[in-house]
C-alpha cells in the first residue's frame, strides 16, 4: 500500500493545530506528515495501522503517532454503509517539536517532555489511567488562543 505524504494546513499564526473531526468515517488513506499527532477517538471503532503495527480502537482511545509515521485510522466496514447512522468524532492535536517548536523543547523545563517524545517516535496508545487528564488538557487547548 502506497503511503501518501500529507501536509497539515498550518495557519500562519499557529504552531499547534487542533482539529475536530465529525463525519461518517475517518480519513481512509495510509498517510504520513511531519507533525506529531495526538488523537483522541471520541466516537468510532476500527483499526489503527501505524508503521508495522495494527491496533483495534474504540471510543475513548487515545494515541500518539510520531512524526513521519505512516498511519491510517481505518473505520470498521459498517461506517462506509450509506444511512447506517454510524459516525466518527475525534479531537487531534498536531505539532512539530523539530520545526515549529524547537526552541520550546530546548528549554530546561521541557527536557523530560522532549526526552519522552524522542523515546516514543513510533507512537503509543495512552493507558486508561491518564486519558481523562490528557483529554481535559486537549479540550482546554482547543478553546485557547494566543500564548
Amino acid at each position: 500500500m502506497k503511503v501518501l505524504q500529507f501536509t497539515i494546513p498550518v495557519p500562519y499564526d499557529k504552531s499547534v493545530i487542533v482539529e475536530t473531526v465529525c463525519q461518517s468515517y475517518h480519513y481512509p488513506y495510509l498517510h504520513r506528515h511531519k507533525e506529531i499527532q495526538l488523537t483522541w477517538i471520541k466516537k468510532g471503532e476500527g483499526t489503527l495501522i501505524a508503521g508495522n503495527n495494527m491496533h483495534e480502537y474504540v471510543s475513548g482511545d487515545m494515541f500518539l503517532i510520531g512524526a513521519n509515521m505512516p498511519h491510517v485510522f481505518k473505520s470498521n466496514p459498517e461506517y462506509f454503509v450509506a444511512d447506517s447512522g454510524k459516525g466518527v468524532e475525534s479531537l487531534t492535536i498536531f505539532f512539530s517539536a523539530d520545526v515549529t517548536l524547537p526552541s520550546i523543547f530546548c528549554l530546561p523545563e521541557m527536557k523530560k517532555s522532549a526526552s519522552f517524545i524522542q523515546q516514543h517516535t513510533q507512537g503509543f496508545k495512552f493507558p486508561n489511567y491518564i486519558k481523562e487528564k490528557v483529554s481535559d488538557s486537549m479540550i482546554n487547548l482547543q478553546h485557547k488562543t494566543g500564548v
